[in-house]
């Protein structure tokens, strides 16, 4: 640290050595998970030293900015122009200088993302800025030699254009975008080329997808931002002395974003997510085996164990910007700012406990059944984890969970909406079974068809913890749904022990699952009451 430091104050421009500028993103990688005050504050020097460097040494382009912008002047395409084997192996050099620079600044805006997500700071950079194109396929960057790339260069660009259409149009192709430009490709789907080049290409990228999906999270924070201050009204703290009905129409609605907002980001989401692998996790054994063999040329690179670890966090992030399009982060509307990572992390745990009616968001029907989708397959994939520790994606016990501290601050942050969710669903059906009760119909004669019990066995079913939650479960089963579920996120958690993020997560959790047992434990004794 203190050599970097030496080096770049006695001359800025070594942050344009791309060796230097590599060391400075590890380092500040390391402050911000270690969950040290110190090491934090150091990192956050260092973000705010490469962020300004960037800028001076106008590192934010590779001098192309106007090629990148002018879809008039498409640039050529690489594997149709003319290959010449004299000048292949400078051609090969070249691209890899240009990528190693390219993917410093997506990491560094990664960095700069993660640190507005997890500590509600501003972010320093912003999309419109980085005129890079998006970073190339993850088997381009990995070639071994010049000729094996070239050969996949050209598979890449021509698996679907072999043959030449002589009653085709004229009309020039888009250039491969910049992340701007790519992020306005999703949001506006054009009827003419849904899919331009460089997005056709996120099949074989990863992390150019991280980097676009980071970007529509980014996009969904900003857009909260401003409507928290526009179209959010101020809670009355008259509330407090109202009855309930009347604190029913005080409280402020849970989604923030209009429905237009809302559904631009969630075409742009599914957008996105047709263009990448799926999961395997989440699709049928049925169609995972009928549709191997037509797509296994596709998705060896794209599957591989290598590349799982990318596309885990590919959809964890995609899951958890599905998800706050509806339940909002709770420090970005609180307008909370932490300083260091464990203090956000305690302040995230306090801001989603369980609150009296009249202090929390109403939760809508739509609200509670969008989140449920993916908030179901959300925590399937965080249960199952990564799965670097065995072959074929699946986890060996006993091994840790080789997590980015960035996937397991999302994991807690979904995790706290499903606790939410399940501590709504919970009190609401158990009110539902002593309505029954009372009127002579039996505790559980419309469990099947009650939305509350549906999206609560739901829940617990995608933790593998529906045992005794069927239709007609009692009350009591009801509310030990919070605090098993709560200690099956616990649990989770702690396998996460590689960074300490999971050890002070898997805290916070544990206390309030206590808590959880302690209100389940009064409930019975109430009867159910007090609700």
């Amino acid at each position: 640290m203190s050599i970097c430091g030496t080096q770049t104050k006695e001359d800025c421009s070594r942050f344009q050595e791309t060796s230097v500028l590599q060391s400075y993103i590890l380092l500040e990688f390391y402050g911000v998970y270690v969950c040290d005050d110190t090491l934090l504050s150091k990192a956050q020097a260092i973000h705010h030293a490469v962020v300004g460097a960037i800028r001076e040494l106008q590192m934010t382009h590779d001098g192309h900015a106007s090629r990148l912008d002018s879809p008039e002047e498409p640039e050529c395409i690489p594997s149709l122009a003319a290959n010449n084997s004299a000048t292949l192996q400078q051609r090969w050099r070249e691209f890899i200088a240009e990528e190693e620079r390219k993917r410093c600044i997506y990491a560094v805006y990664l960095l700069d993302s993660q640190l507005s997500i997890a500590c509600n700071l501003r972010p320093q950079l912003s999309a419109l800025e980085i005129k890079y194109q998006l970073p190339s396929a993850d088997d381009l960057w990995a070639a071994p030699t010049a000729e094996s790339w070239d050969k996949l260069q050209k598979e890449h660009f021509r698996s679907f254009n072999e043959h030449d259409d002589r009653f085709g149009t004229d009309e020039v192709t888009p250039s491969q975008g910049s992340l701007h430009g790519s992020t306005q490709d999703l949001l506006f789907n054009r009827p003419a080329d849904p899919h331009p080049p460089a997005l056709r290409l996120l099949w074989y990228s990863p992390f150019a997808a991280l980097v676009l999906v980071t970007q529509l999270q980014m996009t969904a924070r900003e857009l909260t931002h401003a409507s928290c201050l526009l179209l959010r009204p101020k809670l009355s703290r008259n509330a407090a002395m109202s009855d309930d009905n009347a604190s029913h129409q005080q409280q402020r609605p849970l989604s923030i974003l209009t429905e237009a907002q809302h559904g631009q980001i969630s075409q742009a989401l599914r957008n996105i997510a047709e263009l990448a692998p799926q999961p395997q996790h989440h699709r049928h054994p049925a169609a995972a085996s009928s549709s191997s063999s037509s797509t296994s040329a596709l998705s060896t690179s794209a599957t591989t164990e290598g590349n799982h670890p990318l596309w885990h966090s590919f959809w964890l992030t995609w899951r958890y910007t599905s998800l706050t399009l509806s339940h909002s982060d709770a420090l970005l509307v609180s307008g909370v700012v932490e300083t260091n990572l464990p203090a956000a992390i305690a302040t995230a745990g306090h801001l989603a406990r369980p609150r009296r009616k009249r202090y929390r968001d109403r939760y809508e029907d739509r609200d509670v059944f969008r989140i449920l989708v993916d908030l179901e397959r959300a925590l399937v994939g965080i249960g199952r984890g990564p799965g670097c520790g065995g072959t074929n994606g699946s986890a060996v016990a006993g091994v840790p969970e080789l997590e980015n501290p960035f996937l397991t601050l999302l994991a807690f942050k979904i995790s706290l909406i499903g606790w939410r969710i399940v501590r709504l669903t919970a009190m609401t059906a158990m009110a539902d079974e002593g309505v029954a009760a009372y009127d002579g119909l039996g505790g559980g004669g419309g469990g099947r068809c009650d939305p509350s019990r549906f999206v609560l066995r739901s829940i617990m079913a995608a933790i593998g913890e529906d045992t005794g939650m069927s239709g007609d479960a009692d009350g009591g089963r009801m509310m030990d749904a919070e605090v098993r579920y709560l200690r099956w996120v616990q649990e989770a958690l702690q396998k996460r022990t590689v960074w300490p993020v999971g050890k002070w997560e898997a805290a916070i959790v544990q206390e309030a699952a206590a808590e959880a047992a302690e209100y389940a434990a009064m409930a019975r004794e109430c009867g159910g009451g007090g609700l």
